[in-house]
């Protein structure tokens, strides 16, 4: 395709533009392509001086102004104008032509290309407007030095994964030639031995892929409302956005073989993607073999830039005005021309001090960040102190310093609060058809567009540094404290009566006449103690007593409390309805132990036979502090192992101090002995238990039989046991052995074998 070609297709791409998108996208494309002498030339009356010195975001809707006033004709010129632009990137055909005037040498080249990139900062590069500007791939080429060789197809391809399922991965194609290099670069090439290897950097045009991306997926219903704003939310600064803050490029890698036959090359294959473009799989799919030097040549074009996500420094300013003069408006503004000031109720504040400076740093947003912002208070009373949530921070990080000021006013950029029209939200999303989707929140720089107001929690969405500040004028309020409160013991008891003291004072600073006050004493929440209209001098301290009483086997939790009185019956006037200038030091508490613990006395196992203890099992209320002796006493057949819980011991007498509430356990286990069966003699018969050594319970009755085997009988029991019948009875109470003796029976007499019993001789 000609040059004159490639235009007219820049042409109809910025014609389609024209007739499908919005023209506030529109005009968004044409601003974002065009710097300043871009626009002076195609709009010669265009008001350059005036233009230039406005915030990007006026700069913009001055511009998309411009557009919308313009006639279709005149919009369609643009279109061209803007597609003549394009048309000025060089092409690969226009760098092979290119002729160095100064015919460099080989050596001559490289240093200037080393010096290049020297100079070349890899990854994104952005614009003082915080958008990509372009992309810098540092990628290596090596000079063939046989006839198999690879070279670049006709696309690169740009990824930009998905951070979730709600929206699908992004992927955008440029031609090869719209990528940028040297335009020297191929005179130098022509200079490159064989097998030599060349860094150099490819540069990708920011604009170019953003507008490439927008026509690309325009109608993609996966990326509704997929307009020029949504495309700077994809690629610039994403903050919490929907896609992996990453780009990965890749490349059409084409293999080529040599034809010897006919002397030509001969095409292999494809690769695209980077887990194809290695040794192995390029041999196995196309039989070629490549050194590692041009396979890493190849994997350069594959490459992932990671778009980090800057983290955001709010730095809120906490001064001190004091009141001028009056002022004819009664509107909130605020002047930057020193001395800051600012009008609030027909009052003039110029500022005098600045009482303190905090910087709050943010890695980044949340998601639901509209429905989630940022909360900054005044510090003063808010009740928002102590809220958990890690998106609430106060004016000032010691609320100490604030002590004797009240709060006038404050002022946070327009377009990040929540509460305003302007905000960013309601300007680029709540009121586009659809709602629009927001792919990402784009960072800006809104430091010195401010919105005063009388309000001290301030909601923000923040999305970039930016400046808040909070005004605060000493406050002639008097300022109580409570100095001291003693409970007059260490321990509270139920049946006695505690006397203790309180001590409070009117401070001297930032205030200027005596005051009455109202003093409390509370215990558990409930007043026993109260004083109304007490008046103090200036810096004048008193002390006052009080008397109590515990509750049983509770701790008791003592408040001394002093306020000013509403109203004042006398000082500084009748009347008087003040509030206290700093009400956390109005209220001292602390919390006196209880006198009385319980102990409670257990037994395991948990059986009247095992024994008891001394106390007797059982839950007693003691005297903190008390020493109590514990002693285990095990009945007959049982004996104590150790006490356990509170203390761990095997001293069958022990004692425990009541430090606190405990629990003791007297653990006893059953004795046990051996019972020794024995059979006499062994072939004479058996028993049941059979003949052995049992180990047996305490105080077990055991049943033994006899058994006498064949021609033996039972003669009788010995040892522990006697008697001559075949049952037995054991009581254990010690180790016992019990014998089973056997005999053999006694044998009939042998009959006469002739019969005639035993020969008598006769004479």
């Amino acid at each position: 395709m000609n040059r004159l070609s490639k235009r007219l297709v820049l042409v109809l791409c910025i014609l389609i533009i024209t007739i499908l998108l919005p023209i506030a996208a529109y005009a968004d494309t044409i601003f974002d392509w065009l710097n300043m002498d871009d626009l002076i030339e195609i709009f010669p009356e265009f008001p350059a001086e005036a233009f230039k010195d406005l915030p990007e975001v006026q700069q913009k809707q001055v511009f998309q102004s411009y557009v919308e006033r313009m006639t279709e004709d005149e919009r369609v010129q643009l279109a061209m104008k803007f597609a003549e632009m394009l048309s000025k990137l060089p092409t690969v055909e226009q760098r092979k032509n290119y002729k160095d005037p100064f015919d460099r040498s080989f050596d001559e080249y490289m240093q200037d290309l080393m010096e290049q990139l020297e100079n070349t900062d890899l990854g994104p590069v952005f614009t003082p407007g915080t958008t990509i500007k372009q992309l810098n791939f540092l990628v290596s080429s090596t000079k063939k030095a046989s006839e198999e060789f690879w070279a670049l197809g006709k696309h690169l391809y740009f990824d930009i994964p998905s951070a979730s399922g709600d929206v699908p991965d992004i992927t955008v194609t440029l031609d090869m030639e719209h990528r940028i290099t040297y335009e020297w670069w191929h005179e130098l090439w022509e200079k490159v031995a064989p097998g030599v290897t060349v860094p150099h950097i490819y540069t990708i045009d920011g604009n170019l892929l953003k507008t490439r991306l927008q026509l690309q997926h325009y109608q993609d219903p996966r990326l509704p409302n997929l307009d020029e704003q949504a495309v700077r939310e994809i690629i610039d600064y994403p903050y919490g956005r929907k896609f992996k803050p990453e780009i990965n490029m890749r490349a059409d890698i084409e293999i080529y073989g040599w034809d010897y036959a006919k002397e030509e090359p001969i095409h292999k294959g494809t690769f695209n993607q980077r887990e194809e473009v290695t040794f192995d799989n390029i041999y196995n799919k196309t039989g070629l073999m490549f050194t590692s030097q041009t396979i890493q040549d190849m994997q350069s074009r594959f490459q992932t830039i990671n778009v980090d996500v800057p983290p955001i420094v709010i730095t809120i300013h906490a001064i001190e005005v004091e009141a001028v003069g009056s002022t004819a408006s009664s509107d909130e503004t605020m002047t930057y021309d020193p001395p800051l000031s600012v009008n609030r109720d027909g009052k003039r504040y110029e500022a005098k001090e600045e009482i303190s400076t905090r910087k709050i740093v943010l890695p980044d947003v949340p998601n639901n960040l509209q429905s989630n912002p940022l909360v900054i208070h005044s510090g003063i009373d808010t009740g928002l102190g102590n809220n958990p949530s890690a998106w609430v921070v106060a004016a000032v990080e010691d609320p100490e310093i604030l002590k004797g000021y009240k709060f006038i006013s404050s002022a946070i950029p327009s377009f990040l609060d929540k509460n305003s029209s302007l905000n960013y939200f309601d300007m680029y999303y709540a009121a586009y058809p659809g709602p629009r989707t927001i792919y990402g929140y784009p960072r800006y720089n809104y430091s010195l567009i401010n919105r005063l107001a009388p309000e001290d929690i301030r909601y923000l969405y923040p999305l970039g540094d930016f400046d808040v500040y909070f005004f605060y004028e000493k406050d002639a309020k008097p300022d109580f404290e409570a100095v001291s409160l003693d409970p007059g013991t260490e321990y509270s008891h139920p049946d006695k009566i505690h006397h203790g003291k309180a001590t409070f004072r009117l401070k001297e600073e930032g205030y200027f006449w005596p005051h009455e006050a109202d003093i409390f004493i509370k215990h558990n929440g409930q007043i026993i103690f109260e004083k109304r209209n007490v008046p103090f001098e200036l810096g004048e301290t008193k002390t006052f007593e009080f008397e109590w009483s515990g509750i049983e086997l509770q701790d008791s939790k003592l408040q001394a409390e002093i306020w000013p009185s509403v109203p004042t019956l006398s000082v500084p006037k009748p009347g008087e309805t003040l509030e206290d200038a700093y009400p956390p030091d109005n209220v001292i508490e602390l919390t006196v132990l209880s006198g009385q613990v319980t102990l409670t006395i257990k037994k395991e196992p948990d059986l009247i036979s095992v024994g008891t203890t001394d106390p007797e099992p059982g839950t007693y209320i003691v005297d903190r502090g008390t020493k109590v002796r514990l002693e285990a006493k095990p009945n007959n057949n049982w004996k104590f192992v150790r006490w356990k819980g509170a203390i761990n011991t095997t001293e069958q007498v022990t004692e425990i101090v009541m430090d606190e509430s405990k629990t003791v356990i007297a653990e006893f286990t059953r004795l046990q002995y051996k019972l020794t069966i024995i059979a006499d003699p062994p072939q004479g018969g058996t028993t049941d238990p059979r003949p052995g050594v049992y180990t047996v319970d305490a105080g077990t009755l055991i049943k033994i039989e006899a058994f006498p085997g064949p021609n033996s009988r039972f003669v009788g029991w010995f040892g522990d046991a006697s008697g001559t019948s075949l049952t037995t009875w054991v009581y254990i109470d010690g180790d016992k052995t019990v014998i089973a003796k056997f005999a053999p029976e006694n044998p009939p007499p042998s009959p006469n074998p002739n019969g005639l019993g035993n020969p008598i001789l006769v004479e």
